[in-house]
């Protein structure tokens, strides 16, 4: 039968940095980056996805397994973590004052500070159809907390929504304009489900804004 070994590490290394975590799980988290700050945080190798699609929109994916750890509210940075998806973000962003929403994936055997977290997370992965936000606007009521899916570009983050039919619909919100206004719903409110609002993108482009609206009651 194979031994579980573990190397102990000979001395204690000190994190270069800490970064403020949004929301997180056990394996992930989504933290703000300046885009200035990008090359301090953020190592691009081997990058073969795709930029052709724009999902996950306005959002890198970092693999932090073991250069990064969680403990309490905070993310630890030991190393640079290697950028996964959004290789076009990341080059537009560089030179840019303004925040970016970074999707940082850990391993769970690096969990040695699991986060206290502040609210419950659904389960990874759902077999709902996905909502497109486009220009006109979409009525919702929020039926779940952020959680991960799996796109054929990387991990994104969604939510579930119920739409006008009562049909359960997942929504990408990886786009700082979306998530932004979530946040403001859940200080307006405490929490983001069962709560309503009406959300649409401010342009065609990919890298258009979302307008978000908090809606006290169904209309």
């Amino acid at each position: 039968m194979a031994k579980d070994f573990k190397i102990k590490a000979s001395i204690e290394l000190e994190p270069f940095s800490e970064l403020s975590v949004l929301c997180a799980t056990e394996n992930y988290a989504i933290v703000e980056i300046k885009g200035k700050d990008l090359t301090k945080f953020v190592t691009v190798r081997d990058l073969h996805t795709s930029e052709t699609e724009s999902e996950p929109e306005g959002l890198l994916v970092l693999d932090a397994n073991g250069a990064w750890l969680l403990k309490g509210k905070k993310v630890l940075c030991y190393q640079s973590a290697r950028l996964v998806y959004g290789k076009s973000i990341y080059e537009s962003m560089l030179k840019s004052n303004s925040h970016l929403n970074c999707l940082v994936v850990f391993n769970g055997k690096y969990q040695k500070n699991p986060i206290n977290k502040t609210f419950e997370v659904a389960a990874f992965g759902t077999s709902t159809s996905r909502l497109e936000i486009a220009e006109s606007w979409e009525d919702v009521k929020i039926v779940s907390e952020v959680f991960v899916i799996q796109t054929w570009r990387g991990y994104a983050p969604a939510i579930l929504v119920e739409n006008k039919s009562k049909e359960i619909m997942h929504v990408i919100v990886g786009a700082k304009s979306f998530s932004s206004g979530l946040e403001l719903v859940r200080k307006s409110g405490g929490q983001i489900i069962n709560e309503h609002i009406s959300v649409r993108k401010l342009g065609e482009a990919r890298t258009s804004l979302y307008e978000v609206i908090h809606r006290k009651s169904a209309s």
